[in-house]
């Protein structure tokens, strides 16, 4: 038996390879940003159900997870982690990230897949033009 793969699976596994590996680049560079080319490149290889779309944005955590987690040690072996790093301030920025993660993540399944589309594209341009300016 025969297993045919269309062109457009193939397109779909290129462009999730690509996409990751430039959003990985991209996270290593920066240490951020990296989930923004993840999201798009999800995106455009996922069928264009509201399922897949609602689930969109969980996929992309659970790749931009190991990765952030492996672009921390890298930068950790090299010294680039600053002092004090596990300070009070950390703290508290890290437990209000995990308040505002858990209260995003319920939100986000009463959110229909166009608005959220919406809300990363906001945020994604006022983060550019706020690194800009």
């Amino acid at each position: 038996m025969r297993i045919k793969i269309s062109k457009k699976a193939i397109f779909s596994l290129l462009l999730l390879a690509l996409g990751g590996a430039l959003g990985g680049f991209i996270n290593g560079l920066l240490g951020a940003g990296g989930g923004i080319v993840i999201v798009l490149a999800l995106s455009a290889a996922l069928p264009d159900d509201e399922e897949s779309r609602q689930s969109l944005y969980a996929n992309a955590l659970c790749v931009m997870l190991p990765l952030s987690l492996l672009t921390l040690s890298t930068y950790a072996i090299g010294g680039n982690i600053p002092d004090g790093f596990l300070g009070a301030d950390y703290a508290l920025l890290l437990l209000g990230a995990a308040i505002g993660g858990l209260l995003g993540a319920i939100i986000t399944d009463k959110l229909s897949s166009r608005a959220l589309k919406k809300i990363f594209a906001v945020l994604t341009v006022l983060a550019g033009v706020l690194m800009v300016i």
